[in-house]
């Protein structure tokens, strides 16, 4: 059965990029669906084949791979329920396409933006996270000191009365207006003086965005971070789909190995082994399937994780008691305990699977996939609306923050903070558009 399961891996990712590639034919850009293959191929296709192959062949400290071990004689439900997923994924953005020309013209209409404004909403956006950042960093003995607490603060371990806790999220807001500046910067009308004050906000949004993402202890920020700018330079040169899209497949490697220099440098999980390291860091996704499908005690939550999802937007100081987060609960039945009990220093991520399975046992897994073909579809279509340089950015953004990362980092809470930032950059863009319009015609 070991040998059926890692067989079962080669073949998801065959058509898993089979189908990534499908999609982008004939695209000008790629769509967000062909990253979500890609994505599917990398993981639940090679990633999985890695994991059962380094698990069964002896090496020791991948976390929760006792139940990997305990459930080697139905290995193969896995992938039959990455199959399920990726029809669910296909059949949602069909159904989203109906209604992509309605959702093209809304964001067309409220989110077109020349090179000037896009500049200009940028500084405004690099100012408000610049000064929103400071007020939060105070209570930890400002811009230096903070970072000594940085990471006993993401532990859980640790806690501080700070008073500003709920700015944390807003530090996203430089990585937002550095992707906002250089996009500006790209946009071929954009000349002289205005266009050098735009390379100027890059190069200052850049470096204190690199400031946060230290702050921030993250790994895989950090690469998607850098990642973003390239893909946005690929989709703005017009580059073949197909030709991105198979970047992206064999490019993620390159990707991994990047983590796996940054964990070593910064000392958290490295590993002395790079393909030790790739097992380790992607088995979280299949722990999590057979560890919910042993336990059998939540596989019934019945979508309450999505109904609660908004509440994410709150500070979590106010939710906190509220409700457990899905995250917390994987974590529980995996770890044995909660972040920042009994030694337990970190959460464990919920893949679009184990999300799936968690709220109504596998028929849970495709009305999940259908959930996340027809937001995936929306975004694509909120994108084009927009589009110029501002559109594109947001394509290479949502591409792989949202259609490709969200396929292993699924839960609500983490689509919600991870996203947090542009959902703020794209509002405060809109105030500011509706503002001047509405002064424009009152001086008329």
């Amino acid at each position: 059965m070991v040998d059926i399961s890692i067989i079962s891996g080669v073949i998801v990712f065959f058509v898993a990029a089979f189908f990534a590639r499908r999609y982008a034919t004939g695209c000008t850009y790629p769509p967000m669906i062909s990253w979500t293959f890609s994505a599917i191929a990398i993981i639940y296709g090679m990633g999985w084949s890695l994991v059962i192959d380094s698990i069964f062949s002896g090496s020791e400290g991948i976390e929760g791979e006792n139940w990997i071990i305990y459930s080697r004689n139905y290995l193969i439900l896995h992938s039959v329920a990455v199959f399920i997923m990726m029809a669910g994924i296909i059949l949602g953005w069909q159904v989203a396409g109906k209604y992509s020309n309605h959702i093209k013209k809304y964001f067309f209409i409220n989110f077109s933006l020349s090179s000037k404004k896009l500049s200009f909403y940028a500084w405004i956006i690099l100012i408000i996270g610049i000064f929103l950042r400071y007020l939060y960093v105070q209570a930890y003995g400002g811009w230096i000191d903070y970072l000594e607490y940085s990471a006993t603060i993401r532990s859980g371990i640790f806690e501080i009365n700070n008073s500003w806790s709920f700015l944390q999220p807003f530090g996203g807001l430089s990585l937002i207006s550095s992707y906002l500046f250089f996009s500006a910067w790209h946009d071929a009308q954009h000349r002289g003086w205005k266009r050098r004050l735009t390379i100027l906000g890059f190069f200052l949004a850049f470096l204190f965005s690199l400031y946060v993402l230290y702050s921030w202890l993250g790994r895989i920020g950090f690469v998607f971070f850098l990642a973003t700018f390239f893909i946005f330079y690929l989709l703005n040169k017009k580059i073949s789909s197909p030709v991105i899209i198979s970047i992206a497949l064999f490019g993620s490697i390159f990707a991994i190995y990047i983590i796996y220099l940054v964990s070593n440098y910064l000392e958290l999980k490295g590993a002395n082994s790079f393909a030790f390291f790739i097992a380790r860091e992607i088995s979280f996704p299949f722990v999590g399937f057979f560890a919910q499908f042993q336990r059998d005690e939540f596989l019934y939550r019945g979508f309450i994780d999505f109904i609660y999802s908004p509440l994410h937007l709150l500070p979590s100081s106010w939710t906190q008691n509220w409700f457990d987060d899905i995250s917390e609960i994987n974590t529980l039945v995996i770890s044995g305990a909660k972040k920042g009990n009994y030694g337990v220093t970190g959460s464990i991520p919920v893949d679009l699977i184990t999300l799936g399975i968690m709220q109504f046992s596998i028929a849970g897994i495709p009305i999940v996939g259908v959930m996340f073909g027809i937001l995936i579809r929306f975004i694509q279509s909120m994108c084009e609306g927009i589009g110029g340089v501002f559109g594109i950015m947001l394509l290479a953004y949502f591409s792989i923050r949202l259609a490709f990362l969200a396929v292993f980092y699924a839960h609500p809470s983490h689509v919600i903070a991870s996203n947090f930032s542009v959902l703020v950059c794209l509002i405060i863009i809109f105030a500011l558009s509706k503002g001047s319009s509405i002064v424009k015609n009152s001086l008329r």
